[in-house]
């Protein structure tokens, strides 16, 4: 019954013991994280308390991951084998010999950027864990400076720095390692190391701070590395003269462009007046035609022959009233202005001029060789317009000046034979001649044309299809005379200076242009 006894107390003492045991076991680590650079050993410090190696302990090592956890080692003190895990093999260890002293820390020999993060440290025979972070850190390469390019009116200005973690900063500084406060842009990468790289990018102008500072920092270690520049003046662009220049002729160019445009908005309004003008006098134009084409169907009825100016007055009241003369007056006139509708440009050849007559820029004159008159016999010599006419109305204006002798009107085409005008060709022609002052036609010598004024203008009228040929006076727009013949194929114009009689003034065919 003792012995009983006795044993059952041994028993609880001995259960007693060892909770005490275990209550006294303590596994502590490094609350701190434990920083490292890559190349070199790192030691996770691991240690029991009271500092002794439990029996039949078993130690594990293990790296927390983000999807799963990977074993880094483990020391089973049954059989006192230690495993490593994979790619940890010759890498990871613990001191053996410091086992007995309640020592399990973990040493990882040359660490690199993937040993990063957090690592547990577990003694199974106890059930204690201790989590300790290795934190590694690399200071990458100084920072290189150099130009890139002209940009924005300075230069571009790139730093580079490679191999930094974990993530470096970077700040630009001047001369008194003051933070510059031109922008600049700054770029971070990842490279297949699992490093950084750090490049960035600033425009200095001008009269920004000169030298300039580039500083990467490591925020592990508080470290940092640097480059400093300095640009010569006479790098950064000045304004060029071309560059000035350039922008005085855009701006001339400018300039004329809106003078142009303003001109030619100026000139679209002038043409739209013009038109509108030009439509008003075509209407008047066309009502001036209807009147005086009334006019000529009631002049027609009657034998047309040579008449004076108030002939032509038709039947308007008689006598010497105010009235009377006014409205001939304005008949005139408005007989002219309706000729004028009709004007051509007369040119000539000296193929169809007299070779004793010198043809020149539209002028008739006689050769200063010519020394006597040609014999009566003969006739005057004559020049004949380039183009004939077979059909429609015509005016030209030949300028007589103070000629004492001339000849003008019209011949046929058939009458065009010789060089003179010959009694023979009088039934070819139509035509009116001074000769001594005294105006008479041609066709018919015997009849008088009317001149009441010196006349040094002549025009003539052509209405082909009514055989029509009247001459006006330019100078007072009256009418010399009328003639009325049957065309029956070309006519032409056809002018002449007369006999010769000392008189070198030449005739001018009048230009419309």
């Amino acid at each position: 019954m003792n012995l009983a006894f006795s044993f059952w107390i041994y028993s609880i003492l001995i259960s007693l013991f060892k909770l005490c045991l275990s209550d006294s076991l303590q596994l502590n680590g490094s609350s701190a994280p434990i920083v490292s650079t890559v190349g070199h050993d790192s030691i996770l410090p691991c240690y029991l308390t009271p500092a002794k190696r439990p029996p039949d302990m078993i130690l594990i090592w293990m790296k927390i991951g983000s999807y799963e956890n990977k074993e880094v080692l483990t020391y089973n003190g049954k059989t006192n084998e230690i495993k490593t895990g994979l790619h940890y093999e010759g890498k990871a260890e613990i001191f053996h010999e410091e086992l007995d002293r309640g020592n399990v820390s973990l040493k990882l020999r040359n660490v690199t950027i993937q040993d990063d993060g957090v690592y547990t440290c577990n003694v199974i025979a106890d059930v204690r864990i201790v989590h300790i972070k290795l934190q590694i850190a690399a200071m990458g390469e100084a920072p290189v400076l150099h130009m890139e390019e002209y940009s924005s009116g300075g230069i571009e200005v790139l730093c580079k720095s490679k191999n930094w973690f974990p993530e470096p900063s970077l700040e630009w500084t001047d001369s008194n390692r003051q933070a510059l406060s031109i922008k600049h842009k700054t770029e971070k990468e990842k490279n297949l190391g699992g490093s950084f790289d750090i490049e960035s990018q600033i425009i200095l102008s001008r009269g920004d701070p000169n030298p300039i500072t580039c500083i990467v920092k490591n925020s592990v270690f508080l470290e940092k590395l640097e480059s400093s520049m300095e640009i010569a003046e006479n790098f950064f662009p000045s304004v060029s003269p071309w560059i000035v220049l350039f922008w005085i002729l855009l701006l001339g160019y400018v300039a004329a462009a809106a003078v142009f445009i303003y001109k030619f908005k100026g000139i679209q309004k002038k043409l739209v007046k013009a038109d509108r003008q030009k439509t008003c006098a075509e209407e008047e134009k066309r009502k001036l035609l209807e009147e005086l084409d009334t006019i000529d169907k009631k002049k027609d009825e009657e034998p047309v022959v040579m008449t004076s100016d108030l002939d032509t007055a038709g039947d308007l009241p008689q006598g010497p009233t105010p009235t009377r003369l006014l409205r001939i007056l304005s008949l005139y006139h408005a007989k002219w202005r309706q000729c004028c509708f009709y004007h051509v440009e007369i040119h000539l050849e000296k193929s169809k001029a007299h070779k004793e007559l010198i043809v020149t820029d539209n002028t008739i004159g006689y050769n200063p060789s010519t020394t006597e008159k040609k014999a009566s016999s003969e006739g005057p010599p004559i020049a004949v317009g380039d183009e004939g006419f077979e059909k429609g109305k015509h005016y030209w204006q030949v300028q007589v000046g103070k000629r004492k002798q001339w000849l003008l009107g019209v011949i046929s085409e058939s009458g065009v034979t010789k060089d003179y005008l010959q009694p023979s060709q009088d039934e070819h022609l139509v035509g009116i001649g001074m000769k001594h002052g005294k105006l008479s036609a041609i066709h018919s010598p015997d009849a008088e044309v009317s001149l009441n004024t010196n006349c040094e203008t002549i025009g003539i009228y052509l209405d082909y299809e009514k055989g029509l040929v009247s001459f006006y006076n330019v100078g007072d727009h009256n009418k010399m005379g009328s003639f009325v013949k049957t065309f029956k194929e070309k006519i032409y114009p056809f002018f002449s200076p007369g006999l010769f009689d000392g008189d070198e003034q030449p005739l001018k065919v009048c230009s419309f242009r």
